[in-house]
């Protein structure tokens, strides 16, 4: 019994020391300043982000590294750079938190210790975390002018972290050797093929090389290319965190409830942001119009006006997009003379904001048949210089030529035409199209250069 008791009274006793140890930790816990929050962000997000330190109960490795990434994340790279070095101090053979620590560095321009801390990452680390570092090594080794290492750098990456593979062959076209790029350029269009980066140093490297046909294929490829490649992954990293605070983590579930055919619940969860006094117009200063698109979308009129009055009466400044959504609204509410007014208005301040087959629409509701076709071929032209830029040349085509047959005297229609026809091989009709462009605008410079190279047998199709 004695020898129970003893045993019953060291537990206790340690589990008292213990108590005593944990409340001494948690007093001793760094205790932050907090970012200036109040005039610069929404509310919601300043009390989260000012809040955010006491989630720890201790300090620690992740207590560091997770306030460095957030303060970061939203552009506070002096207190995000003063965390990471305490998180370095915790964990110095950690690569993730030497690679985090170097870029805040390089945001603030401590480039020296940038440096020094992306070489330990590269170093010391594994996985993708290595390439991430020899390429921002590489990046400021290029700032200093330093190509020579900078290319040595972004050698150390390899040939599968293809923005290291990008600024290869760029430096490679830059300095005469074009040749030498061919590989990595093969490299990079396997992987995007539709790449606008890509496409110009294809151009380029073709032009270098004297092979005139290859750089225009590649400048055609080029004007119907997107952007595939990211050249810095960084705001891959910091996007998943922002939509984790404040109003920003609710304007990302709208988008995603209306994406997911949830209109109303969308237009609702705006309308409560705009309602809820949290100080957004510190941050989002067109809120008013999104959450007013979002009732148009939902076909909620009535709410949607009031969204645009109040948008009207705090900015005292009427921009494209509200005339637009006005236009919108009277279009909803079967005012088709009030939402031509706005539409109207909207097209003159920006003319690519307005749909041409919402005017289009309006005028064949007014009975002006005549305006109807100009705004529905406009809308035509639109939609297949939108195809032809994607690359999708037979639909292109297509739409094109159902827009002329609706309104013929658009230059712009009849040169992405022939522009379409020439690609897909029909030189003839091109040659066709580029004459009827330029008997409407005389002075086209790209109908002329491509009238002139058909007619010469340069202009052959690319792809």
């Amino acid at each position: 019994m004695g020898r129970l008791l003893r045993l019953l009274t060291a537990l206790v006793i340690f589990e008292l020391i213990s108590a005593l140890m944990l409340v001494g930790l948690r007093l001793n816990s760094t205790r932050l300043v907090p970012p200036l929050v109040e005039q610069y962000n929404d509310a919601v997000f300043g009390r989260e982000l000012v809040a955010l330190p006491d989630s720890f109960l201790f300090d620690s490795t992740a207590k560091w590294q997770t306030l460095g990434e957030t303060y970061m994340a939203f552009g506070r790279f002096s207190k995000a750079e003063g965390c990471l070095q305490r998180a370095v101090e915790s964990a110095p053979r950690s690569a993730e938190i030497a690679f985090l620590h170097g870029y805040s560095l390089e945001r603030l321009g401590k480039i020296d210790a940038a440096k020094e801390a992306f070489g330990r990452a590269a170093t010391q680390g594994a996985g993708r975390i290595v390439p991430r570092a020899w390429y921002r090594l590489g990046r400021m080794r290029l700032q200093s002018e330093d190509a020579a290492e900078a290319a040595r750098a972004f050698e150390s990456a390899g040939d599968d972290h293809l923005p290291s593979v990008f600024q290869r062959a760029k430096l490679l076209i830059r300095s005469g050797e074009a040749s030498r790029a061919e590989a990595l350029l093969e490299i990079l269009s396997e992987a995007h093929p539709d790449d606008a980066h890509v496409w110009q140093l294809k151009a380029r490297a073709a032009a270098e090389s004297g092979r005139q046909s290859d750089a225009i294929a590649a400048w055609d490829a080029f004007d119907r290319a997107g952007q595939t490649l990211a050249l810095d992954d960084m705001d891959a990293v910091f996007e998943p965190i922002r939509n984790r605070f404040g109003l920003g983590r609710e304007l990302e579930r709208a988008v995603a409830e209306h994406a997911a055919g949830r209109s109303q619940q969308a237009a609702e969860r705006m309308t409560r942001v705009v309602d809820g006094g949290n100080g957004w117009q510190n941050t989002y200063l067109f809120l008013l119009l999104d959450a007013a698109e979002m009732q148009v979308m939902a076909e909620n009129a009535p709410a949607a006006r009031a969204l645009l009055a109040r948008q009207i009466k705090d900015e005292e400044f009427l921009n494209p997009k509200v005339w637009k959504l006005l236009g919108d609204v009277e279009f909803l509410e079967r005012r088709p003379e009030e939402a031509l007014t706005a539409y109207t208005r909207a097209d003159r301040m920006q003319p690519t904001i307005v749909d041409h087959w919402k005017l289009g629409s309006v005028f064949e509701r007014l009975g002006n048949v005549a305006e109807a076709q100009r705004y529905l071929g406009l809308a035509g032209q639109f939609a297949g210089i939108g195809l032809f830029r994607k690359n999708n040349l037979h639909e292109a085509r297509t739409t094109l030529k159902k827009a002329a047959s609706i309104q013929a005297d658009l230059p712009s229609l009849w040169f992405y035409l022939g522009q379409t026809e020439r690609l897909l091989g029909n030189n003839r009709e091109a040659e066709a199209a580029y004459g009827r462009c330029l008997a409407l605008n005389p002075n086209h410079g790209r109908a002329l250069v491509w009238l002139d190279r058909l007619s010469s047998r340069d202009g052959m199709p690319t792809r």
